[in-house]
């Protein structure tokens, strides 16, 4: 282990509400995959994120609805009808613009997957009415309630407020066809006639409206609860992270002041001159590298107060040999020659007395020396 080693949870062991809440397995996740926009793997999504992963997912399923259970089945429909020359080519080309915009929701442009399919489905139907034999008839007046498509994917491809911008345009188209559009002899009877002209025109415009409002308050309550409950997560995240950096912080603190305690305990000792142990902290601990440095320092003074004390032992030693010399000299008498103390004058005294000079033993016995060619033993 390192000096710097830091002991991290592992991914495994990171609670549920910290991982990816979008995170879907089996069947369904398979499709999001397939289908949906998803961020990178490792990349945590902010807020912004969460809503259009979200709000993708849905799209997949509004996308294969529309592909697969009502544009696909109109075709034949339209490839019988009488103005299939003009209307088929453009069903097609919405089939191929759903198509791209499955492609669109998959990198995560919903806005532009949004007015693709709004635009196709629009002019489609748009030109599908303005194309029917004949004009407008009675018996045609529930196309219009194909206009409510738009409406519904742009509130869930395109920003909530959106539905009633379609919604305008198509009421706006409706009334167009229903004023100055061609028109077959029937809806121009029934258009003449004050008491049907309020209903003709009140249904398919007060259906854009009543849709649009239904869809728009679904859709912004469920976006809301989105975000609440994605606060909510980074809430919690944020929390869990705070309470860890705490416990870390406390863990901290504590090798902090066992390290100091170890540490002033040591210099306490050393300094009233008592036998200490170098400093022993675990590698991974904050003070290890301090405490190295103070056991080094350490050990090269224990190392200068163990030659100091030979040096002030050497220095008493000439000064006993030295003050000995000259009072023998004095009074002309042989040399008493002072005990080896264990310094390095030791070997002259030794020498000058001939092996005569004794040992001093801690407890100041004195022996005589037993050892090899005469040196004190030891």
């Amino acid at each position: 282990m390192s000096r710097q080693q830091v002991q991290m949870p592992l991914a495994s062991e990171k609670p549920l509400y910290l991982q990816d809440a979008l995170a879907v397995g089996g069947v369904l996740g398979w499709w999001y995959g397939l289908l949906a926009y998803h961020l990178p793997d490792g990349q945590k999504p902010t807020l912004r994120d969460q809503e259009i992963i979200r709000r993708s997912r849905l799209a997949t399923f509004v996308l294969v609805v529309q592909l697969l259970l009502i544009e696909g089945p109109v075709v034949p429909v339209v490839a019988s009808a009488p103005n299939h020359a003009i209307v088929l080519p453009w069903l097609l080309g919405c089939i191929g613009v759903l198509l791209l915009a499955f492609v669109c929701n998959r990198l995560g442009k919903l806005t532009l997957a949004g007015l693709l399919m709004v635009i196709s489905i629009e002019v489609t139907v748009g030109i599908k009415i303005l194309t029917i034999p004949g004009g407008i008839g009675v018996a045609n007046l529930p196309q219009f309630d194909i206009l409510i498509q738009p409406v519904l994917l742009a509130v869930v491809l395109l920003p909530p407020w959106s539905a009633f911008v379609v919604a305008g345009l198509n009421v706006a188209f409706i009334l167009s066809c229903l004023f100055a559009g061609p028109h077959a002899p029937d809806l121009t009877t029934v258009l003449h006639n004050p008491l049907l002209q309020g209903d003709i025109l009140a249904v398919p415009v007060m259906a854009q409206f009543i849709i649009a409002t239904v869809a728009y308050l679904i859709v912004a309550n469920l976006l809301s609860a989105l975000k609440r409950a994605s606060k909510a997560e980074q809430i919690a995240a944020l929390e869990h992270a705070i309470s860890q950096s705490q416990r870390e912080f406390q863990q901290r603190n504590q090798e902090l002041e066992r390290g100091v305690a170890a540490i002033v305990q040591t210099i306490q000792a050393v300094a009233n001159q008592a036998p200490s142990e170098p400093i022993t902290l675990p590698p991974g601990s904050v003070l290890w590298s301090v405490a190295q440095q103070i056991n080094h320092f350490l050990g090269r003074y224990q190392r200068a107060r163990t030659a100091e004390k030979v040096l002030e032992a050497t220095l008493h030693a000439a000064t006993e040999f030295t003050n000995e010399w000259t009072n023998a000299a004095r009074e002309q008498r042989p040399m008493r020659y002072p005990p080896l103390r264990g310094t390095p004058l030791d070997a002259v005294v030794f020498t000058l007395s001939g092996g005569k000079a004794s040992w001093s033993t801690p407890s100041g016995n004195l022996i005589r020396p037993v050892g090899p060619q005469g040196l004190p033993p030891g």
